[in-house]
C-alpha cells in the first residue's frame, strides 16, 4: 500500500477519498501504510475515510487514525 500512498500524496490537491468500503481485512502493515500516509501529507489537507458501517473494524481503526489529525481526516460510513 506504501507505494500507493506515495503516488497519492504527490498527486494530492487539498483533499483526498480513501474508499475502504470493500476491504475486508487489512493487516498492522497496512494500518501502517496508512497512519504513514496521514503523518506524512501536508498538514492542511484533508483526507475522507470512507468505511463500511457493518465492519466495526473500520471504524475503530479508522477513529484511531482520525485522532492523528482531528481538523484534516473525515471518516463517513455506508
Amino acid at each position: 500500500m506504501t507505494p500507493i500512498f506515495e503516488t497519492v500524496k504527490e498527486q494530492m490537491d487539498q483533499m483526498v477519498k480513501i474508499d475502504l468500503t470493500k476491504l475486508e481485512y487489512l493487516n498492522s502493515s497496512g494500518i501502517k501504510s496508512i497512519v504513514s500516509f496521514v503523518m506524512g501529507k501536508d498538514p492542511k489537507y484533508k483526507i475522507i475515510f470512507i468505511a463500511d458501517s457493518g465492519k466495526i473494524w473500520q471504524k475503530t481503526s479508522l477513529e484511531v487514525i482520525k485522532s492523528l489529525d482531528e481538523n484534516n481526516i473525515v471518516i463517513e460510513t455506508r
